[in-house]
Order: C-alpha cells, then sequence, then structure tokens
C-alpha cells in the first residue's frame, strides 16, 4: 500500500504553488484523467445494459457451474475478504502481524488442555483479566525503575571466619526489611493447590464400624482414598483414648480438588437451608480457609444422597475442610490442626446414640443379671440404642451401644442398672430374645396404664406360663393376654392390645416377635370405646342409611363395620362385595341389632365389582330406590393386594387390578354416590360421610406389594383432596387405618410377617362406627389410625387443628 501509494505523494508535493509547469501536467497525473475510459467503464457496466431474459434465469444452473469451477480442485478459492494470517512471521514492523497462538485464529493454536480443572479455567477468563485492569500501572514511555540496592551487606575482611558467612542487615537504625513475599497482585492470586478433608469420629473407639462409614464416606465425596489416624494423647474433654482411631482424613489435589470444591460450591452450598455463609475469621490471612459440615449438610453431597440407603444416617459424621490456597506458603502443622480441631468438635455429634424423635413406644430395660461374656444385643433385637444408662445410685453413666460395660459391675440383685432404649422403625424380625442374648430376666415397662412383665410371665392369676413353658405351649399367644390393663376403664371385647406398648412384645406363634406396623398418635394402643355404648339419637329422622364395600367375609374389616352399625341402630345398611354377601351373615347382621336392643335393619345385599363403573351406577340405582334417595355414610372398603413379591416378579394383570380396586373403584364410588350425598345434605341434613379404609402400609416402605402401598398412599391423598373441594358443600371425607388384621388379601403375605398382624376386625368396626355416630368436621382430610386411643385423639382437636397434623406433608 505504501509503495503504490509514493507516485501520488510525490505529485502531490510537486504541485505547489508557484510550480506553473506541473501544475499543466497536473490533469495527467490524476486517476481518473481519462475520459474516454470513464465512458467505456460506464456502457459496460450493468447499469446501462437491460436486464437479462427470464429464460436465461430458467437454464441457469449453479450446481452445473460450481461443478465447472471445481473442474478437478477439492475446494473453492478463498474469499478475498477473509482474514488469513500470515503463515511466517516477517518482523515486529511488518503491517501483517500474527495473532497470539492462545487465539483459535492462530496457525499455531491447538485446543485443549482439556483436563485443565474447572476453576483454574474459570479464573482464567473471568478474574484474571479484571485483576489485571484493577491492580495496572501506567508508566510513561521510557521510564526506567530505578534500581534497588541490596540492602543486606557482605561481610568484608580477609578472614577465612567471614567466608559463607550469610549477609548481614542494613546500616543505620529505624531501617527494616522489606517484605519477603510480593504484595498481592494479578499475578500471584491465591490458587486453590490442595484440599485436606477432616473427620472426627470419637464413637469409632467403642466400634469401629464408625470408622468404616466415615472412611467411605469420605473417599466418596473425594475420590481419594481416606487415611485413618489414632490419638497421640488422652484428651478428656473429648473423650479421646491414646492409640485409639479416632479420625479419617483425605487431601484432595489439582482436579480432584477443583472438581470437589465445585461440587461443593454448585450442588452443596445452595441446598443448605439459611446457611449464613463461611464466616469471615476461617481464613488465616495467607490465603488457607477453613470451615466445618454438620452430618446433615454432608448428606447433601451427591455421592451419599444417590446411595443413601448405603450408609446409616445416625452414622455420616461431620467434617472439617481445609483448603490450602497458596503453594508458596506452609501447610498446616500439627498444632494448627489440634486449634481447628476444636471447632469440629462441636459439629461431631455422636451418631447411632441420640434420641430422634419423641415417640410413646420408650420403655426400660431393667436388666437383672447376665450370663458369661456379653454378646451383641442390639444386632438381635428391634432396640435401636441405648440413650442412657443410670446406675442405681442415681448417677447417669456415660452412654454405650453395646453391653461395653464391666461384667463385674453386673450384680443379681434387681434393677442395677435401667436402659432407656428406642424402637427401631420399622421394626426387625425376632426369632428369640432369650437365647440370642445374654440378658437373663427383662422387665418389660410401657406406659403408666399397662402392667409389667416379668421374665416374660403373664400377670393373670390362672396363667402360670414362663418362657419355657412357651416354648412348648400349642395354644396361641393371645390366651395368655385376656387380663386388661386398668380395669377401671370400662370393659372392651379386645383387650389384649394392652401389652403391645410395651418395649417387649412376647413370644406367640412359636416365635418372640414385634407387631407394631404404624408409629402411634396417641399414647394408648387399645380402643376402649364400644359402639355398643352410644345411645341412639332421640330424632328418628336422623337414623343413618349406610353403605359398605367389601363385606363378604365374617372374619373380614367391611362386614365387623357392618355388624357395628347394626348394633349402634342404623336403620338401613347395603353390604356389596364381588363375590356377594350370603344370606347366612344377613341374618347375623339383624341377630347383631336384635342382641343389641336396636330395631331389625333392612338390609340390601348386591353383586358389585366397583373397578366397572356400569356396575357400581346400577347398585347406586337400586341402593336409592330402595333407601328413598338417601345416603349418611359411604365405607369404601373393599381392596386387593398383589402377591408378596417384588415389582418384576409380579403378574402385570394382579398388579393393575389392585390399582382398579383400590384407586378406580373408589373413584367409581364417589361419582355415583357423592352427588346423592350432597343432596341428601342439602335437603334433609343427612351426615353427608365418606370414610376411605386405607392402611399403614402407605406410612411404610418395604420391599413386596408395591401396588398396594403406593395405591393406598394415593387413596390417602385423594381424601384429603375431596375434602378441600366439597368440604363447603356439606361433605365430611377422612382415612382410617384399621389396623394390623389378617384378611382374605393378606393370604399372600409370607406367614411370617402374616403372623404379626394380632388385631381383631371388630376393633376396627367398632372405631368406624365409632367416629360415625356424631359428625367431626375437624377430622375431614385426616389418617386416623383405629387401634389408638379415642378418648385421647378427641382431647387433643385443637393441637391437631392448629398444627395441621394427620396430614401427608413432605419435611424438608
Amino acid at each position: 500500500m505504501a509503495l503504490r501509494e509514493l507516485p501520488f505523494r510525490a505529485a502531490s508535493s510537486a504541485l505547489r504553488p508557484g510550480n506553473a509547469r506541473a501544475l499543466a501536467l497536473a490533469p495527467s497525473l490524476c486517476r481518473n484523467a481519462s475520459t474516454a475510459a470513464l465512458s467505456e467503464v460506464e456502457d459496460s457496466s450493468s447499469l446501462s445494459a437491460p436486464p437479462p431474459s427470464e429464460d436465461v434465469a430458467k437454464t441457469f444452473d449453479p450446481l452445473a457451474r460450481s461443478r465447472l469451477r471445481r473442474q478437478g480442485k477439492k475446494e473453492l478459492p478463498a474469499s478475498r475478504y477473509q482474514y488469513r494470517p500470515p503463515k511466517y512471521y516477517r518482523g515486529p514492523l511488518h503491517p501483517h502481524q500474527p495473532p497470539p497462538a492462545s487465539n483459535p485464529a492462530s496457525r499455531l493454536f491447538q485446543p485443549g488442555p482439556f483436563s485443565l480443572p474447572r476453576l483454574d479455567q474459570t479464573y482464567q477468563s473471568t478474574i484474571a483479566a479484571d485483576l489485571l485492569a484493577l491492580t495496572y500501572q501506567h508508566h510513561a514511555p521510557g521510564y526506567r525503575p530505578p534500581k534497588v540496592e541490596n540492602r543486606l551487606r557482605q561481610w568484608t575482611g580477609e578472614s577465612p571466619y567471614f567466608k559463607n558467612r550469610p549477609l548481614r542487615g542494613p546500616r543505620g537504625r529505624g531501617e527494616e526489611l522489606r517484605l519477603l513475599t510480593a504484595p498481592r497482585t494479578f499475578r500471584n492470586v491465591p490458587k486453590i493447590t490442595k484440599i485436606t478433608i477432616h473427620s472426627m469420629v470419637p464413637q469409632a473407639q467403642e466400634n469401629s464400624a464408625y470408622l468404616h462409614v466415615a472412611g467411605m464416606i469420605t473417599q466418596a465425596i473425594s475420590n481419594v482414598r481416606a487415611t485413618a489416624h489414632k490419638a497421640r494423647h488422652n484428651v478428656v474433654g473429648w473423650g479421646l483414648r491414646e492409640g485409639k482411631y479416632v479420625a479419617v482424613t483425605s487431601e484432595m489435589e489439582r482436579e480432584d480438588a477443583s472438581h470437589f470444591l465445585a461440587k461443593l460450591i454448585d450442588v452443596v452450598l445452595p441446598r443448605i437451608k439459611e446457611w449464613k455463609g463461611v464466616p469471615g475469621s476461617s481464613g488465616d490471612g495467607a490465603g488457607n480457609m477453613t470451615f466445618g459440615l454438620t452430618p446433615q449438610q454432608v448428606a447433601l453431597f451427591p455421592e451419599i444422597e444417590v446411595n443413601y440407603d448405603a450408609y446409616p444416617p445416625k452414622m455420616i459424621p461431620a467434617s472439617a475442610h481445609w483448603f490450602l490456597s497458596a503453594a508458596s506458603y506452609p501447610t498446616l502443622n500439627n498444632r494448627s490442626v489440634m486449634g481447628v480441631l476444636a471447632t469440629t468438635k462441636k459439629l461431631a455429634k455422636p451418631a447411632g446414640i441420640t434420641k430422634t424423635r419423641s415417640s410413646p413406644r420408650r420403655g426400660s430395660l431393667n436388666v437383672y443379671r447376665t450370663r458369661g461374656r456379653a454378646r451383641r444385643f442390639f444386632h438381635y433385637t428391634d432396640l435401636d440404642g441405648v440413650i442412657r444408662v443410670v446406675h442405681s445410685n442415681g448417677k447417669a453413666l456415660r452412654q454405650v451401644n453395646d453391653y461395653t460395660l464391666d461384667p463385674s459391675d453386673w450384680t443379681s440383685e434387681p434393677c442395677p442398672f435401667t436402659f432407656s432404649v428406642e424402637r427401631v422403625w420399622p421394626p426387625r424380625h425376632i426369632d428369640d430374645l432369650m437365647s440370642t442374648t445374654d440378658i437373663e430376666s427383662i422387665d418389660c415397662v410401657g406406659p403408666a396404664c399397662y402392667n409389667n412383665v416379668n421374665d416374660y410371665r403373664c400377670n393373670s392369676p390362672t396363667c402360670t406360663h414362663t418362657l419355657s413353658t412357651w416354648k412348648d405351649a400349642t395354644s396361641d399367644w393371645e390366651k395368655h393376654f385376656e387380663l386388661r390393663a386398668t380395669p377401671d376403664r370400662g370393659i372392651g371385647a379386645y383387650t389384649k392390645r394392652a401389652f403391645r406398648a410395651g418395649t417387649i412384645i412376647g413370644w406367640y406363634s412359636g416365635e418372640l416377635k414385634t407387631v407394631d406396623t404404624t408409629p402411634p398418635f396417641t399414647n394408648w394402643y387399645l380402643m376402649d370405646m364400644n359402639i355398643g355404648d352410644v345411645e341412639p339419637s332421640e330424632d328418628d329422622e336422623i337414623v343413618p342409611h349406610v353403605i359398605i364395600t367389601g363385606a363378604a367375609w365374617e372374619d373380614g374389616i367391611g362386614y365387623a363395620t357392618a355388624t357395628a352399625f347394626a348394633r349402634a341402630g342404623a336403620s338401613a345398611i347395603a353390604v356389596v362385595d364381588l363375590h356377594g354377601v350370603s344370606d347366612e351373615l344377613v341374618a347375623k347382621l339383624k341377630t347383631a341389632a336384635a342382641d343389641a336392643g336396636r330395631q331389625e335393619p333392612e338390609i340390601l345385599s348386591e353383586i358389585v365389582d366397583i373397578a366397572k363403573p356400569e356396575s357400581v351406577e346400577a347398585m347406586h340405582n337400586t341402593v336409592v330406590q330402595r333407601f328413598g334417595g338417601r345416603i349418611d355414610f359411604v365405607i369404601n372398603n373393599a381392596a386387593h393386594m398383589e402377591p408378596y413379591a417384588p415389582f418384576l416378579e409380579t403378574d402385570p394383570e394382579i398388579y393393575w387390578r389392585t390399582w382398579e380396586v383400590n384407586l378406580h373403584g373408589l373413584i367409581n364410588m364417589a361419582r355415583s354416590f357423592l352427588p346423592t350425598q350432597l343432596s341428601s345434605r342439602a335437603s334433609s341434613n343427612a351426615l353427608c360421610t365418606m370414610i376411605n379404609v386405607a392402611s399403614s402400609g402407605a406410612l411404610s416402605v418395604r420391599a413386596g406389594s408395591s401396588g398396594y402401598r403406593t395405591s393406598k398412599l394415593a387413596v390417602m391423598r385423594w381424601t384429603e383432596t375431596m375434602q378441600l373441594e366439597y368440604g363447603e358443600k356439606g361433605l365430611l371425607t377422612f382415612c382410617v387405618n384399621p389396623g394390623a388384621i389378617k384378611t382374605k388379601i393378606t393370604e399372600g403375605t409370607p406367614e411370617p410377617i402374616r403372623n404379626r398382624l394380632p388385631d381383631s376386625p371388630d376393633v376396627a368396626g367398632d372405631t368406624i362406627a365409632w367416629l360415625a355416630a356424631e359428625r367431626k368436621d375437624w377430622l375431614g382430610g385426616r389418617y386416623i389410625s383405629c387401634p389408638w386411643d379415642m378418648e385421647e385423639l378427641m382431647s387433643r382437636e385443637r393441637e391437631i387443628v392448629q398444627g395441621d397434623k394427620l396430614k401427608l406433608k413432605m419435611v424438608m
């Protein structure tokens, strides 16, 4: 460009005022000097030429033109406007300078390195440029920094004494040496070089499983093998003993450190509720930072959350993380590490020993005497762990999880120690408590209203069976528990459940087991209200009309509910089932009403498949016609359970039949009977109550019967929604758990599990009829268990309503 413009520059310098000869030659020195050439250019341009004809445009083929242009060439010629960096470097003064090698347009550009840590890449692309702009210092061209002389002086003298001596300090007083470290600029910003995860596990001194779990969790979240450490000294305040393993450590560098920190910042910390951030005092002024995480926060790591079942929740340790930032600085020494452990100890809560929830299932185990060396008692029972140990003199001893006390401390005197224990949920199967532990005699102490069982003997005067005689007894276990807990609480037909509130249940069906399947809401399991004690209403117009599904079997919940309503004085009862209700059972319903002093009710028996809408609608028309268009209670009890097996091993048709009966059947019943109930409520002030029978299986997760459990869980949420939508129009609906009862649908369950269902259907029937005897609007949409104490439940109405309890919620 410069050489091409040189003639014009010479011409412009020659055409100066006063140069007549040059002015005469001026027209010939211009670029457009020839007027003829200009006219030729205009004539040959497209402005003066006519547009091409349409025939020419139609015959134009761009693909054929492209093939003609290539003529064997693999690529089209490069565009003249495309930037092409020079292939060779031609000096700093050349107008075309190649871009740096880091620029993708450079010929020397190489992608990668792909193993660059994420934090380093983020630093180079975001923070480095900003720090460069903030720390830039401008100097004028030609600036020369002043020469800084060495302020440390050499030793002078020819004596060999001064040879190889270190340099001396500066002369004079008041002068100081300059900083040994360079000031912080964009060139020496601290970077993450190493991360150390340290976790204190003092429980490992008693049980090595805590150390194993801590090592597994530390290795899972750090991708680095954990190292166990022993205590060097005895520390009474921390409960450390010399030579015992008490901590695990993992050190991460480079990619592992960057990935761990990115995971911590992007995944874990945002999920911590109301996290206040890292304290400002966590740094040491050299780029190192320290802070800790609680066990609940450690469980938020993806590796722990995805495989949560592999790590016991109570054994997840707390962790303290040290971020060693500057590579030029020394790492934390032992003294500084011990200083940080003081804060870590506050976060490390005892796992597996602390009390997790308050429950009336707590009791006491009064140990009388042991035989030989103590075994692992909690590995064979359903006890979660020891909460506290109290000596007979009233002083509390240290917490233990096994019988690790000195055997010499055990005496034959009663109650040398009292173990406050809490039940495991769900309870584990117990084969034989006395044969697998070293306990010789135990008192089962439940709530105050229940009797104690000494050495597994019933307190009934007529019962002399002990543990040894129970093993040989052929009679059922229920015969040994006929004695009522407190005689002053009324008379009931099923009082054997009084002993269920104790920690240890008893021996039955040849095995010692626990039978609880749902956490109690009240303090008592036994229901003392009998529907026969409910007086009929003085208003004859409010004699209820009831329809009950699933009432074909005499030992079922549906038929027991129909019997309870007959004894309560219901005037019309419709019992429907897929198998029908026999005439014998219908006659027994009328007899039950007569024995209770009630008028004989009108009984309607129908064969209905509630999973089919047309069958339900036909039954609805019959019931409305027979009952005069009034329906007070609809008890949705019919249910179906698939065989007790894993999901892939079940029959798809049988599995789907569970959903059709349990959920679709309930929907069909509501579509047919709910409009009738609402109209009865508006016209004749009917009770308009719909009770849906749920199950405690909806509140727990176990292998097998997944369709039954999830369908019952859907029933609970559907009931709550119906109450919300139609409660203002007069509907009252709630769910009831009948209890642990052996019915026809439980025949497909394994025999050991079925033997843990000791309840009677009469308890469920009496409770449902008692709840329906008086309209209780505050129970709408809630979950009620029939084994609960109804008197206490009614007394806690204000607590339940204000706390919005007995409903499905997710606690986070």
